[in-house]
């Protein structure tokens, strides 16, 4: 279920910056670019948290201790937690 979530709403944040991006691009303003930089540094901390459980995993599989079902939803929960977020945000987006 957490994986159709966060496919869901990956798709939907992906289409709605492109939208954005699509309408503002002859004349993008200051909202527009601190999305992009939002992005960005979301896309950092988030790889630093999936690499992070995924090492864990990785440690716990040489001592035995490895369980498949709490890895993965340790690795997927923050990419669903950042997509599903932005998800939200980006579709009650207020007008300018």
């Amino acid at each position: 279920m957490m994986a159709v979530e966060l496919g869901t709403a990956a798709v939907t944040t992906i289409m709605l910056r492109n939208w954005n991006w699509a309408v503002k691009w002859p004349n993008p303003d200051r909202r527009l670019n601190a999305e992009g930089n939002r992005m960005i540094v979301e896309k950092i901390a988030a790889a630093m948290e999936v690499t992070e459980a995924w090492q864990r995993a990785a440690f716990g599989a040489l001592l035995g201790t490895f369980n498949p079902w709490r890895s993965s939803r340790k690795v997927l929960t923050p990419l669903h937690r950042k997509a599903t977020a932005n998800a939200r945000r980006l579709m009650h987006r207020r007008k300018p």
